[in-house]
């Protein structure tokens, strides 16, 4: 029901909240993402698999010649899943919802019932911008560079049949590591859900939070290219032959 990001810190039932914290991230890192992605393995490339396993499909468009054109239409149809999936959540869990706020929809911080934060984040008030832009910004650094470790097919870690729970395990680690303010690491699956959000909650969760909503959207990019180009810079060596081109 929840993201993997969790701003502002909220206490689960028990009143741990490092606990519930916890729990949440495992089971979406170890559940969602290796069964998403072993899904997909069987029904495309080998050459090609490591596209559908990690997010951030530009950096691939950089420095492993993914078709450009290829990109934006990767990008609007995760926004389009993700708000769809928003969605879905609304329809399945409305008398829960309802229930937990009264039947008045309210965004989370603002009201001691508020339950926008179960499909998307703004950040504590405490929090600065730059801190808020420094820890996505690191996250997806971090997190690009492992993955692109463990998609490198002359890398001692590669290993394509636990790839996808690899992956699941460095993102609840990076999750669970950088920040207790939450992390997006994919700015589609932010953007999708904030859309439908501001459908149900109004515009406040585009200009809460001294307008974050664009820290999401734009700072993951320039973390995904700085961590897969100083991957690049410490490992690779152009040109590498026997290296398959993703199709086109």
């Amino acid at each position: 029901m929840r993201r993997h990001r969790h701003v502002p810190p909220q206490r689960g039932p028990d009143g741990q909240f490092v606990e519930y914290f916890a729990r949440i991230r495992i089971r979406y890192c170890f559940c969602r993402i290796p069964l998403g992605a072993y899904q997909r393995w069987s029904h495309i490339p080998r050459h090609n698999k490591c596209v559908f396993i990690s997010y951030p499909m530009i950096c691939f468009a950089i420095f492993k010649g993914f078709p450009w054109r290829r990109v934006p239409g990767y990008f609007v149809a995760q926004v389009i899943g993700a708000f769809l999936g928003a969605g879905f959540v609304w329809l399945n869990f409305y008398s829960t919802i309802s229930n937990i706020d009264g039947g008045i929809h309210t965004i989370t911080g603002l009201t001691k019932t508020g339950t926008s934060a179960i499909f998307v984040a703004l950040p504590a008030s405490y929090v600065s911008v730059g801190y808020q832009i420094w820890v996505e910004f690191f996250s997806d650094a971090l997190f690009t560079f492992l993955v692109w470790m463990f998609i490198d097919t002359k890398s001692p870690a590669f290993i394509p049949s636990i790839a996808p729970i690899l992956i699941g395990l460095i993102i609840a680690v990076v999750a669970m590591s950088t920040s207790l303010e939450g992390i997006v690491l994919n700015p589609a699956r932010d953007l999708g859900p904030r859309i439908f959000a501001a459908i149900v909650y109004g515009p406040g969760v585009f200009t809460g939070g001294n307008y974050f909503f664009w820290i999401p959207l734009v700072v993951p990019f320039f973390g995904c290219i700085t961590g897969a180009g100083l991957y690049d810079l410490m490992f690779q060596v152009y040109p590498r032959k026997g290296d398959p081109l993703p199709a086109h």
